[in-house]
């Protein structure tokens, strides 16, 4: 006769498959957003609103269809809560908390401050480029002379800097984008959204997909 697993023992099973999925990144290609696995965090503080999932895999995908959700806390069960969050809030330690903050995404309606100052965003348009995006940044100089063009997004700025020859940074005041050759420091400019490629970046899909640690049965 086989025996039976208690639920508290098969949640210590799933606690300890999570904690050794710390800190590493969950891919969506279909969305284009990459998250960052945060065991027991919760991010004070921009709830956007709550559903309930069977899993973290679940809570995320709930995220990736809101446009505003950049971050999410569930708490295990079948099915257990999920928060979503507009923002990347202070850290609290909370032992029942998993959850999991977007760090890349190639969607510019995901691209809004402060919540995305600091992550990466996938170029769609040159394979292997990622730009990190810099809140209230300037980059001092090294202006093109055909500064400014006139855009939309920080995405159709970004796509500009692509299509031109030895461009560093992207940086957005309203609609008027500056393209730039040179990466000089960087000056606190209040309403700037900067862009800034990182060449060296290694952002390959599903190397580390980790979906199935998150299965509560």
């Amino acid at each position: 006769m086989a025996k039976s697993t208690s639920p508290m023992a098969s949640y210590y099973a799933l606690l300890l498959r999570l904690q050794a999925s710390n800190g590493t990144s969950f891919s969506n290609s279909t969305a284009g957003t990459t998250y960052t696995i945060e065991c027991g965090i919760d991010r004070y503080d921009n709830d956007l609103g709550l559903v309930y999932v069977p899993t973290l895999d679940s809570c995320i995908a709930a995220c990736n269809d809101n446009p505003k959700c950049v971050d999410v806390s569930w708490i295990p069960g079948n099915p257990g809560p999920c928060y979503l969050k507009q923002g990347v809030g202070a850290v609290e330690y909370k032992s029942e908390i998993w959850g999991a903050r977007m760090t890349q995404t190639t969607r510019v309606e995901e691209i809004n401050c402060p919540a995305s100052n600091g992550t990466q965003y996938k170029d769609p348009n040159v394979a292997g480029r990622v730009y990190e995006i810099e809140c209230d940044t300037d980059h001092f100089d090294t202006d093109y002379n055909t500064n400014p063009i006139y855009v939309a997004h920080l995405e159709e700025c970004i796509a500009a800097c692509d299509k031109t020859t030895g461009c560093q940074v992207g940086v957005l005041y309203g609609a008027a984008c500056y393209l730039k050759h040179g990466v000089n420091p960087a000056i606190h400019m209040p309403g700037a959204l900067g862009a800034s490629p990182d060449f060296d970046l290694d952002i390959g899909q599903g190397l580390l997909d980790c979906h199935h640690d998150f299965d509560v049965s």
